[in-house]
């Protein structure tokens, strides 16, 4: 526990310092290793960088929170408006991705980013995000990832409503119609 909360102090000081970043300096392990021990004090720690202006702080803590945590409405709503409106695109896809794991079908932030955002790879995550929460098999989910990988189709709400329709998911087809 010591050893935690030294390297809370670290980040903490780091994180108050401009030019510090993440990648390529040890801290995204330090970071990792505190949310993987659910330290008590990182959660809030990473709520707050949310909003930090630095991209890679941004991206780092919602992936950690998105991926150790379970999350409050409100920061679930924090991260919906991350996927929208962060200027960096590898925010809005880990924001998209922390949805597919954290959101409910149909999640109307990915179907936004899925139909609007000018970035392939968010609308990318959008749509595997999406299939994560529509509940179609595992091995769906990674063979139609790897068809939009491999360029043979486009990411798209058609698609969706194709693998579900495959899949025999009319009660999923029928959510995301409503919306």
């Amino acid at each position: 526990m010591h050893n935690l909360e030294n390297s809370f102090d670290k980040i903490q000081k780091l994180s108050k310092q401009p030019d510090t970043r993440i990648y390529g300096t040890g801290l995204w392990g330090i970071c990792h290793d505190l949310a993987e021990a659910n330290y008590p004090s990182a959660k809030e720690f990473f709520i707050k960088e949310l909003d930090d202006p630095r991209w890679d702080w941004r991206r780092v803590s919602v992936s950690l929170l998105g991926f150790h945590y379970k999350l409050e409405p409100q920061i679930i709503e924090k991260i919906r408006e991350l996927t929208i409106r962060d200027p960096d695109s590898g925010v809005r896809i880990a924001s998209a991705s922390v949805l597919g794991l954290q959101g409910k079908f149909p999640e109307e932030t990915l179907i936004r980013s899925l139909t609007s955002d000018s970035n392939k790879r968010v609308r990318e995550a959008a749509f595997s995000s999406l299939l994560e929460l529509s509940g179609v098999p595992y091995k769906t989910k990674l063979k139609e990832n790897r068809r939009v990988k491999n360029g043979e189709i486009e990411p798209s709400l058609d698609q969706i409503r194709r693998i579900l329709t495959d899949e025999n998911l009319s009660s999923t087809i029928k959510l995301l119609d409503e919306k």
